[in-house]
């Protein structure tokens, strides 16, 4: 009979230390997932803000033709530290027109320029990142990220180039200083 006790007064133990330490969540890092990473937390959302890129001289033909929509999916835009600090945000839900692929990524540019940093577009799975900062540019105060003939290599398997025209928009609301 004893026993039998035992077990509600361990649960009502753990409960308040776990109580005491903030609600008894637990940090923890799996695989890419970082519990201090922002976009973990603030993963791109509905937008209703349009976007258009045209992908064109893929190395694969597949890729080229234009990824469009009235409501592109976007982050808030973060500033990281580090060397050199940068902004940054992500996007998604830029499907191409008359297929089933998907455009989506990540940008990162210096606070203050209007120099991006590095520009990362996945299709579908198959990873691409701008060499440099040619045919890019953001204007941080029509909050447009431009894309002028950028031209993306293929990374981590992923073979070949693409080139980038067109606008992603970046979200005004909040951005810090800088951005």
């Amino acid at each position: 009979m004893h026993l039998r006790g035992r077990p509600v007064i361990l649960c009502l133990a753990l409960a308040a230390v776990l109580s005491a330490c903030g609600g008894g969540s637990v940090g923890v890092s799996v695989g890419d997932f970082d519990e201090d990473d922002p976009f973990a937390f603030h993963p791109p959302r509905s937008s209703g803000l349009p976007a258009a890129v045209t992908v064109s001289a893929a190395t694969d033909p597949a890729f080229n033709g234009t990824y469009a929509s009235a409501n592109v999916w976007l982050s808030p835009v973060f500033r990281f530290g580090g060397d050199p600090q940068t902004c940054r945000f992500r996007f998604a839900g830029l499907p191409q027109a008359g297929d089933q692929r998907v455009l989506e990524g990540e940008i990162r540019y210096l606070p203050g320029t209007a120099q991006l940093h590095r520009v990362q577009v996945v299709i579908n799975g198959f990873d691409f990142r701008l060499a440099g900062t040619a045919g890019a540019s953001v204007d941080r105060a029509g909050h447009l990220v431009t894309f002028d003939g950028a031209v993306l290599t293929g990374v981590e398997g992923t073979m070949g180039t693409l080139t980038l025209t067109g606008t992603i928009p970046l979200r005004a609301a909040d951005k810090p200083v800088g951005c």
